[in-house]
């Protein structure tokens, strides 16, 4: 039915001639968890979940997901797990994962279009220098240079951390010869701390799946919030918000434990020794630290290529850092009991919904703003956004490589 709805969804889009086919090849790359995950030797969905495996099959499919690489238990191999070649219309699926949630895929919005060729990753590995290095950059830049000409690269979320480093380790005569310009869409460039939220107070969901799991994504790993680059502290002891003043100001608060520009990994310490928090965070913070020390150069200077930096800023439900006070030991709606008394609640500022305003416009930190473009697109959320008949002009704009 769903299917059916979809196909006649795209069939009016095509009546009204909304749908478009750009000049240039698109190379769609997805956000964290919008990468189909698939067993290799079967090609049996792994990622997004289904309904089966999260009922009936919920404990194979959290080992699956934790292997890395063909592993033996027991007596068998845990298989290995692939994403869809390159170019592939099923390769992406951005929905929730929860089987109660029947939502659409968002990437639908801009598959309808021409020209489009989605490129999957392992959203598992990408924290790992063997697995960027060795595996998927060598198969972009192939699958790049394959189409004869320059061509645009579209980066959801997460996707555009990685291809900012993608691009950085090309040479400068590569990046003029193959790449027409980069569009970012909703890119948590110092990080997001919804990540964060999800170790340090979990939904029920979060705990289903399993912080194991949570805990060893890559995803999560590269998206812990870099607070040395954020104007508001992350963690903040006492009864005051963080108030937003506009988009890029937010008041800092003076009763805090973790201050602006403080090192990037200050807050594990003070989330596990301060606040009594220790939910596997060593583990992460480790993870965490060698990424960052190998790749952070990359990330404060552009790539040299047009970039478009598309963002929206005006939720101001989005998620940008806890705020802990003692009291007696109970749970209410958005707190948790931590040990030692503390009871944490989550702190909303201005954002996407999903990252918070000043990780979107990081890149307004980079040495020179030659090339880098800024377009705000209203009320739209981290993902909808997609779907913005703005996005779409953005990208018909830049048919042209010399051109923004």
């Amino acid at each position: 039915m769903f299917f059916s709805y979809y196909i006649f969804c795209v069939v009016i889009v095509k009546i009204m001639g909304v749908v478009r086919c750009f000049t240039r090849p698109v190379l769609l790359f997805p956000g964290m968890g919008g990468s189909v995950l698939r067993k290799k030797h079967n090609a049996e969905i792994v990622f997004p979940p289904s309904f089966h495996q999260f009922f009936f099959g919920l404990d194979e499919w959290k080992r699956n997901m934790l292997s890395m690489n063909p592993t033996p238990i027991g007596e068998y191999f845990l298989p290995e797990i692939d994403t869809f070649n390159f170019g592939d219309k099923r390769a992406l699926d951005l929905r929730s994962v929860s089987p109660f949630c029947i939502n659409q895929n968002n990437y639908d919005f801009i598959h309808q279009h021409e020209n489009i060729f989605p490129v999957p990753y392992d959203f598992r590995k990408i924290h790992m220098p063997e697995y960027l290095e060795t595996d998927l950059f060598p198969r972009v830049k192939t699958y790049i240079e394959t189409f004869g000409e320059p061509v645009i690269l579209l980066a959801h979320s997460t996707a555009g951390v990685i291809i900012h480093l993608f691009l950085h380790l090309q040479t400068e005569e590569w990046r003029t010869r193959h790449i027409c310009g980069v569009v970012n869409v909703s890119v948590p460039f110092c990080g997001l701390f919804l990540v964060l939220q999800c170790l340090v107070n979990p939904t029920w969901i979060d705990k289903i799946l399993g912080i194991d799991i949570l805990r060893n994504m890559g995803g999560f790993i590269v998206n812990m919030p870099n607070s040395q680059y954020f104007s508001h502290p992350v963690v903040l002891f006492g009864e005051n918000e963080i108030v937003v003043t506009d988009d890029t100001h937010p008041i800092q608060n003076k009763s805090i434990l973790s201050s602006p520009n403080t090192s990037q990994n200050e807050y594990f310490r003070l989330l596990k020794v301060e606040c009594g928090v220790n939910p596997c965070l060593d583990d992460v913070k480790h993870k965490y630290c060698l990424f960052h020390e190998k790749y952070e150069q990359y990330f404060v200077k552009s790539t040299g290529v047009n970039t478009h930096i598309v963002y929206s800023c005006g939720n101001p439900f989005t998620p940008v850092g806890f705020r802990f006070r003692k009291t007696g030991c109970h749970n209410t709606k958005k707190q948790y009991c931590l040990n030692g008394g503390n009871i944490m609640k989550t702190v909303y500022g201005e954002g996407d919904g999903v990252v918070a305003t000043d990780s979107l416009l990081f890149p307004k930190r980079w040495e020179t703003q030659t090339g880098v473009f800024y377009h705000n697109i209203k009320n739209k959320s981290h993902s909808n956004i997609l779907g913005a008949v703005e996005l779409v002009t953005i990208i018909e704009q830049m048919g042209d490589r010399r051109s923004p």
